[in-house]
């Protein structure tokens, strides 16, 4: 679990020093693109009959960074992730690796790891 917290600070410090911030990103008024933000995906589940909707962060084309109220107590198998539209094809989730000490509102940290390499483009 050490070494999930090191990778989770490090992607944390990256963003900020990262170039993916820029001044633009403020305007809450300008419309979102996923040409623009292409590492952003929302994954969807069926928790006892009823939708779930999440969003997370691509950190890698296996891995996606996210919250661990979302994917508290269920199985890999409950998550499809989706980049742009819900209406086309998802990528199946094969583990999900949730904060060991995760309470609410504390460790609200999960990684999901998808079953096959995504196709999405991440920032190089």
């Amino acid at each position: 679990m050490q070494a999930l917290k090191i990778v989770l600070i490090s992607v944390c410090v990256a963003l900020i020093e990262s170039s993916w911030f820029s001044s633009d990103c403020d305007n809450v008024e300008g419309e979102f693109t996923y040409e623009k933000f292409p590492y952003i995906v929302v994954f969807k589940g069926n928790v006892d009959g009823k939708l779930r909707l999440c969003t997370g962060t691509m950190i890698t084309e296996w891995f996606v960074l996210t919250v661990a109220h979302c994917t508290a107590g269920l199985q890999a198998s409950n998550f499809t992730i989706y980049r742009g539209d819900l209406k086309g094809g998802g990528v199946s989730v094969e583990k999900v690796f949730q904060h060991e000490l995760y309470v609410p509102y504390e460790n609200d940290l999960s990684i999901l790891k998808v079953n096959t390499h995504t196709c999405f483009q991440l920032i190089k």
